[in-house]
Parts: C-alpha cells; sequence; structure tokens
C-alpha cells in the first residue's frame, strides 16, 4: 500500500510516524514495532527527511529461515518443501490457506499479496 503524506521539511521519521498514528489509529500500538527506511535505507526515527523522500514502514517478521524470494507466479507447495527439508529438521510447518468466498458481507474471489521489492 502506498500513501503521501505531506510534512513540513527539514522533518524527522518521528514526523511521519505521528501523521500515520494520526490517520489510522489503528496502527497507532504497532508504529513503535515497525522498522522504517528512507530512500532503501535502514533508518532511526530522528533521521531527518527532505522533499521527496521515500519513507517505507516495515512490519516486524516472527524468526524463521533467512530464504526468502518474490515471485510473480503461482508458488509450488511441494517444490517450497523440497527446498526446505533436511534432515537435521526437527519439523517443517506450513501455511497453506485458500480464498474464501465473501468477507464482511463482499464477494472474494482473489487475494493480491505485495511485497516492497527494492528492500526484498
Amino acid at each position: 500500500m502506498r500513501e503521501k503524506v505531506d510534512v513540513v521539511i527539514p522533518g524527522v521519521i518521528r514526523d511521519v510516524v505521528g501523521l500515520i498514528g494520526e490517520r489510522h489509529p489503528g496502527l497507532k500500538p504497532l508504529l513503535t514495532s515497525v522498522r522504517w527506511a528512507r530512500n532503501q535505507t535502514l533508518v532511526e526515527l530522528d533521521e531527518t527527511i527532505a522533499d521527496g523522500d521515500e519513507i517505507a514502514l516495515l512490519p516486524p517478521v516472527a524468526g524463521g529461515a533467512s530464504r526468502a524470494e518474490v515471485v510473480s507466479e503461482p508458488l509450488d507447495v511441494g517444490e517450497i518443501l523440497a527446498k526446505i527439508h533436511s534432515p537435521d529438521c526437527g519439523a517443517v510447518v506450513s501455511f497453506i490457506g485458500t480464498v474464501r468466498n465473501h468477507a464482511r458481507g463482499a464477494a472474494v474471489t482473489q487475494i493480491t499479496y505485495e511485497a516492497y521489492e527494492p528492500m526484498a
């Protein structure tokens, strides 16, 4: 998801955090757990921002291996399991979901996943 935010320049990342918290109150408690990037470089909250900077909010990731890929074609579960399984694994756990046909009274036909590819 992309959103344009206007801040007073010069400003700092903390200013962007405040604006996002105001626009999206449900996110406010979560904003202390994310990392921030300015122009595809990880930064701290006191990092100065300039006009035209791209600021990215990166949610936390929970454990797991460091193998990651961004692909555009459908995933082959068997191929993925073959890549990650080894004799020293105690277990391989995966979540395989399906698209239900409704959500909050509206028809659902697909789910689209997004990644911030420049930093993936």
